[in-house]
């Protein structure tokens, strides 16, 4: 089923999660300070982002400096609130959002129209085109490790959950019965998300059940909910022992009565079932 991308940004634009902060050429500690700047909606001092990454003052004061200096921050002096001279309060710039991948997002778009003007199933080439790309990110991110044995104690989720940091949507995680929700706080290619939801989010969940697939869960009916809320998308990450023991819950919940019941309304019906086309 193909999204109206006119009525998605309309109805999406105040949903889902913000862009991805460019953090290429930044050392960790850096990259921790200008995520946690980026997520502010009003500017903020030095001793409000020390609180928030529990570095010391001078630090935080020395890595905005660099922020400053490389286009990514800017600062400005708050109100004056009596004697004294006022505190800087410290924003992101523009320049924070167009740094790094622009050309990688460009042409995901690029793609993500042909395949939208071409397909006749554009969510599932998305999901497909997914599934590959999970598979070698996966790969990769366990070759990188595979020496120390870095992934050796952790989860496919858990290391899902980590592949998806490292690739800048910033995880959530609340581990649920049945499975472990997780909420996308960045996207990477959010611009191309409000043009083809359809296809960039599938592509995405594609992501996900190639990675899940890789790391040893094959088979994982992970879903994704693109823009389900104020500030993230939802993603549930379900293995496929999981997926079976939800399915025999709701089967129970049905009584024999009800069963018999709905059965006697039924009346065959000859041929294959309309609605039975995959989606």
């Amino acid at each position: 089923m193909k999204i109206n991308r006119a009525s998605a940004r309309t109805e999406n634009s105040e949903l889902g999660p913000s862009p991805a902060v460019p953090t290429a050429g930044l050392s960790l500690a850096v990259a921790v300070v200008l995520d946690h700047l980026s997520a502010q909606a009003e500017p903020v001092s030095i001793g409000a982002l020390s609180a928030m990454t529990g570095l010391h003052g001078n630090t935080v004061r020395e890595h905005l400096d660099g922020l400053i200096a490389a286009g990514l921050a800017a600062k400005e002096q708050a109100l004056s609130q009596g004697r004294g001279r006022p505190a800087w309060l410290y924003f992101t710039t523009g320049g924070a959002a167009a740094t790094g991948a622009s050309e990688y997002a460009g042409l995901a778009a690029a793609l993500a129209a042909h395949i939208h003007r071409t397909s006749d199933s554009p969510r599932g080439d998305g999901i497909a085109a997914g599934l590959e790309w999970g598979h070698q990110l996966a790969a990769d991110f366990n070759n990188e490790d595979s020496d120390a044995g870095a992934h050796s104690d952790t989860t496919a989720q858990e290391q899902t959950v980590s592949l998806l940091d490292e690739l800048g949507f910033a995880p959530t995680v609340d581990t649920a019965a049945g499975g472990m929700q997780v909420r996308l706080t960045r996207c990477p290619l959010l611009s191309a998300a409000h043009q083809y939801p359809d296809i960039v989010c599938g592509v995405h969940l594609g992501l996900v059940r190639g990675a899940m697939d890789t790391f040893g869960d094959q088979g994982s009916d992970s879903q994704l909910e693109p823009f389900a809320e104020p500030g993230a998308c939802r993603l549930h990450l379900q293995t496929p022992k999981q997926a079976t023991k939800h399915a025999s819950k709701q089967a129970t919940k049905q009584t024999p009565k009800q069963s018999s019941k709905h059965a006697s309304k039924q009346t065959p019906t000859p041929g294959p079932n309309p609605r039975g086309k995959r989606r």
